[in-house]
């Protein structure tokens, strides 16, 4: 027996070193700093991430009136994007040597089951090249001019340069599943070149003047963006000769290539007046004009705007043991962009015709957020800090690709097709517990709550996310009045309860002639026939509709409860103890990847040793809760835990043992540990309950989709940092 997921997890290094240097030349300002990191990652050959930065920083001031300022960086990285198969991985029998060698002598064998339908995920990563290098440079140019001391005008230019280069290839006599007899693959190649320049101008005056009792603060803003990115890449298979990556080695006959360019355009002009009375009372008024050709062609166009005030109570009113307490309130509107390609009608090219794919929609609109703030700050007992917010947000006009009727003749149209209605509770309270000349210690809780429901769908029913796609619909459905995040699917029922509302309504063709004595409740909570528990008869029963079919229902909500956050910093002398729990109440996660281990019988689940007699099942048992793969409340699971985020520690040398080394070379020398993703305490069976993803459009954090992604991983981190 092997131990598959130590050759396969091997950990890694990573380090990252920082330099930078600083001068001020009475006039001129001058900064300039290089970075190189690396991290291997976790995966057995992958080689990770490599990067270089470095860095220029310019302030001139040529005279009090006018300053000049640049920013200049410039990044070069590689990835390794080698093929993690985290499926094969986990389909992998427990008695097969990933290490053994292939007929032909290569390393890594590609086929280790008795079934030969088992990839070993160890030989793409150790045979495939794949990687992609990345060269950015990002600069920014401003001026800041002061005629009077209340008026300034300010300008600013900026653009990012991003090149990518894209390299693929598979070696001749590369093997796989169908060619693993016959001596591999004729080798593939495949090569890509992305360019990206995105540009933005922006104008603004500011204004800032006291009349009286008002402190009045002003802004006027111009901005504009500009997009601009294309990419091209060509490949072909069947190499002539081995060794030799290059095109001309290749039949040409099997060359292909492939283009797309984008160019998004955007202006913004808003301005924001802030007036403060006499300390007390504190408004501030923000309007704002967005166009961007992201949206559709009737809808250019569309304002904002922000009304917010604060009053701060302390100020008329002082409260013994209060040093401070002001409430605030905010009302306001926002907007999110759909993608580029949403307006845009689209086609698939088949055979070389066109095939109509998506619908364009001239009528697009970019999504409206109105939201309402109210909230609480407070300062009391010279040691403590409170804060407590509530907001209610409208995700009005939420642009999603909509299914089409196949009379459209179209798969899908983006459309603003509804409302997502947030409340939101957050909570903070920090503490000063002590705060002596050698010691210190502070301490941090924040709190929040978060519930999303659709409250208003223009449009049919329909589900998305997760694997969403025509063979596999997904598992979150959209519907007026459902919680946004929640799971549906196949319910197993669970109660004896559940069992009688199911006879009574099936009574005359489902249940006819059964009554609840012909059932019985399985050693899993579930309901099964009764005396076929430990057979292969051992079916648990499902819910069904009046029709007597298996009734689609929510199965599981993706919203914790809540969360909560715990921080610590410790303080003595030189050394300073910071410590981070994080805590998530509640929120379901649909483990998909368990629900794949029963369709091929490695589930853990399915291992009987051990188990008391009257416990055992039957292999018939979980492949009914398997299901076909069709989504199951068996899969949901509690995605409750708390994480020892963080702990670090650092030590830092006194500036009079630094004076007596070095003749005072050194300002200041510090030396610390970081220890990060440390502990889990969770009861769910996956890696880690903060592992999602989803294929389709959503939100991991709220639609937890556990199927087969990358882990979560534990880092320990020391850094020394010398200034001089």
């Amino acid at each position: 027996v092997y131990d598959h997921f130590e050759d396969f997890y091997t950990g890694g290094n990573f380090y990252t070193n920082y330099a930078s240097v600083a001068t001020n030349m009475n006039r001129t300002k001058v900064m300039v700093s290089f970075e190189n990191s690396a991290q291997e990652g976790i995966i057995f050959g992958v080689s990770g991430y490599k990067r270089q930065n470095f860095r220029l920083n310019v302030d001139h001031r040529f005279s009090d009136k006018f300053t000049f300022t640049t920013s200049n960086l410039i990044v070069k990285a590689e990835t390794d994007n080698s093929s993690i198969d985290f499926f094969s991985l986990m389909q992998l029998q427990p008695d097969m040597n990933l290490k053994s060698k292939n007929p032909d002598g290569s390393d890594y064998r590609l086929k280790v089951d008795q079934f030969g339908t088992t990839l070993n995920p160890l030989y793409p990563i150790s045979n495939v090249t794949n990687t992609s290098n990345r060269n950015r440079i990002l600069s920014s140019y401003g001026f800041n001019f002061t005629p009077v001391n209340w008026l300034t005008f300010e300008g600013q230019y900026s653009f990012e340069r991003q090149d990518n280069y894209g390299n693929l290839m598979e070696p001749k006599g590369y093997l796989t599943l169908d060619t693993f007899d016959s001596g591999g693959t004729d080798g593939y190649l495949e090569k890509s070149a992305t360019q990206q320049l995105a540009q933005v101008v922006q104008f603004t005056a500011n204004f800032n003047k006291k009349f009286g009792d008002f402190t009045t603060k002003a802004k006027l803003s111009y901005l504009y963006e500009d997009n601009h990115w294309e990419q091209f890449g060509t490949f072909a298979r069947t190499f002539s000769v081995d060794g030799i990556p290059r095109f001309n080695v290749m039949d040409q006959a099997t060359a292909g290539n492939y283009s797309s360019q984008f160019d998004i355009r955007a202006e913004n002009i808003f301005g924001i007046l802030d007036v403060d009375y006499q300390d007390k009372y504190i408004g501030s008024f923000l309007y704002r004009y967005d166009g961007a050709s992201q949206f559709g062609e009737n809808e250019k166009w569309n304002p904002y705007f922000r009304v917010s005030g604060a009053y701060r109570i302390t100020e008329d009113f002082p409260i013994n043991g209060i040093d401070e307490l002001k409430i605030r309130a905010s009302y306001g509107t926002a907007g999110n962009r759909p993608p580029w390609y949403a307006q845009y009608e689209t086609f698939n090219v088949a055979g070389g015709s066109p095939v109509k794919n998506q619908l364009g929609n001239n009528n697009l609109k970019p999504s409206k957020i109105v939201e309402r703030e109210i909230g609480l700050n407070m300062e009391f007992l010279n040691m403590f800090d409170f804060e407590f917010v509530y907001s209610k947000t409208d995700a009005q006009d939420q642009h999603w690709p909509v299914p089409l009727p196949a009379s459209q003749g179209y798969k899908s149209q983006w459309q603003n097709m509804g409302t997502i209605t947030s409340d939101v509770f957050e909570a903070s309270l920090g503490a000063r517990l002590v705060n002596t000349s050698s010691f210190s210690w502070r301490a941090n809780l924040t709190w929040d709550r978060v519930r999303q429901t659709i409250t208003q769908l223009d449009v049919a029913p329909f589900t998305t996310g997760a694997r969403g796609n025509a063979g596999d619909p997904g598992a979150f459905f959209i519907e007026e009045g459902t919680v946004f995040g929640s799971f549906y699917g196949e319910y197993f029922l669970r109660s004896m309860d559940e069992l009688t509302e199911q006879i009574n309504l099936l009574s005359e063709s489902t249940y006819a002639g059964k009554s609840i004595a012909d059932y019985t409740q399985n050693s899993d909570g579930y309901i099964i026939p009764q005396g076929t528990e430990g057979t292969y008869l051992e079916v648990p029963v499902k819910m069904r509709d009046e029709d007597g079919n298996p009734k689609t229902m929510m199965i599981g909500d993706g919203n914790p409860d809540f969360n909560l956050g715990i921080a610590n910093t410790l303080t003595w002398k030189g050394l300073t103890l910071y410590a981070l729990i994080d805590w998530k109440q509640g929120g379901d996660i649909y483990s998909l990847t368990n629900q794949w281990m029963y369709r091929d019988n490695r589930a853990s689940a399915m291992d009987q040793a051990g188990k008391p007699e009257n416990q055992k099942k039957a292999f018939d048992y979980y492949k009914a809760l398997y299901n076909v793969n069709t989504y199951n409340n068996h899969f949901v699971e509690d995605g409750t835990y708390i994480k020892v985020r963080e702990i670090s520690l650092y030590y830092n040398i006194s500036r009079n043992m630094l004076n007596r080394f070095a003749g005072g070379f050194f300002k200041d020398v510090k030396f610390g540990v970081i220890g990060r993703n440390l502990l889990t305490f969770t009861n769910y069976t996956g890696f880690d309950p903060e592992v999602g993803s989803t294929e389709g459009s959503g939100d991991n954090t709220i639609q937890a989709w556990d199927e087969f992604s990358y882990p979560n991983f534990r880092t320990v981190t020391a850094s020394i940092e010398f200034k001089f």
